[in-house]
């Protein structure tokens, strides 16, 4: 046998082994309860578990998306609900993109029945540009590697622009290794601590649940926008005072798609996943901040979920919704709720539900 044969038939064969090896490990489900639990991946992953057994539960299913500035407190809307018969789950974590909750709810609800009505919140309507182009994010893989399948490598590679992050995201797709492997690395240092720390974190969904939000405010905030300058009440914290002013006092940036391209296509596949279905996508606009952005702070862009607005199961909530809650009371920085303001958001979500998905008995 030729030596380059040779070569390629071992090179194929170790391959395989590690192919083998990694499926093993990373796509049985086992190691994802064994994730060091100040991980993005382990978040998603008990958020995900915890939603599962939630499923059982007999009422009117409703499901939360979103990121850290999604400020709802399911436990207040359970309880404002109590005599209603909506029951209301929520998997919104920080740092999570339209991508990673397509992949929570594709895994959650695979026949589009589980949920009468699944709740998305947007900053704004508009497809306005955000500092990160949310195509190349190729860190969502470190929330939603547990749940990357093989038929899904094609599709998740071809939608990253770009051959170096599509190199990155093949071979996370065949070898979740190359997510995981710190982890692992961790892991194997010593795994009685892993374990230890495991546990310490088994009733973080319940914290999460009894979670009642922060106390403090931003309550008399004042902004100078000619001079780019905002003034703060005593006591606010100066990680607080900088991510504000990176907000509010940030130059506006120029449409260019790439808002509306990611849109169409990780809100799309939501959308689409409940074609057809009983299932409501209700969009929602979240309270915009602790006060508004003068006009030329802003640029006209067009807006991809008025579009998908015009099909049956998509229901479009009022802009003006939350805005009794775009007050300096009711933050704690210029993007996220305060207790109170979580409280508020909570009960007018809870209440708009009631009006959007019927009280009829449950689809079976």
């Amino acid at each position: 046998m030729q030596p380059l044969l040779k070569f390629l038939l071992r090179l194929g064969a170790a391959f395989a082994a590690l192919l083998a090896f990694d499926s093993l490990l990373f796509r049985t489900g086992w190691y994802y309860e064994r994730l060091e639990p100040d991980t993005s991946t382990a978040s998603y992953e008990r958020l995900f578990r915890a939603e599962q057994t939630r499923q059982s539960e007999a009422a009117r299913r409703i499901l939360i998306v979103g990121d850290s500035r999604m400020g709802f407190m399911s436990r207040v809307a359970n309880e404002h609900s109590e005599k209603k018969g909506y029951r209301f789950g929520n998997v919104a974590l920080g740092g999570a993109s339209p991508r990673c909750w397509y992949f929570m709810i594709r895994d959650l609800d695979p026949d589009a029945r589980a949920y009468d009505a699944v709740v998305i919140p947007l900053n704004s309507y508009d497809d306005e540009e955000i500092e990160e182009d949310l195509n190349s994010r190729t860190y969502d893989l470190n929330y939603i590697i547990g749940h990357v399948r093989w038929a899904d490598t094609f599709d998740l590679v071809r939608s990253f622009p770009g051959w170096e992050n599509r190199w990155y995201v093949l071979r996370a797709s065949l070898l979740k290794g190359f997510v995981l492997k710190k982890d692992f690395q961790i892991f194997l240092s010593s795994p009685k601590r892993r374990m230890l720390r495991v546990r310490a974190v088994r009733d973080w969904p319940d914290w999460v649940y009894n979670f009642s939000g922060e106390a403090r405010s931003l309550e008399g905030m004042r902004v100078d926008w000619k001079a780019k300058t905002i003034w703060f009440p005593p006591g606010v914290p100066e990680s607080s005072r900088q991510a504000t002013r990176d907000v509010l006092l940030r130059d506006p940036i120029e449409t260019n798609g790439a808002q509306a391209r990611y849109r169409t296509q990780w809100l799309g596949r939501i959308v689409g996943h409940y074609s057809g279905s009983k299932t409501r996508i209700i969009f929602l606009r979240l309270p915009r901040g602790p006060v508004l952005r003068p006009p030329e702070y802003r640029r006209p862009a067009g807006s991809v979920v008025r579009r998908f607005a015009e099909q049956p199961e998509v229901v479009l909530v009022d802009e003006s919704a939350f805005n009794s809650l775009e007050d300096p009371k009711y933050f704690i920085d210029a993007m996220h709720l305060n207790g109170e303001g979580m409280n508020g958001l909570s009960r007018m979500l809870a209440e708009l539900v009631w009006r959007i998905v019927p009280r009829a008995d449950r689809k079976t």
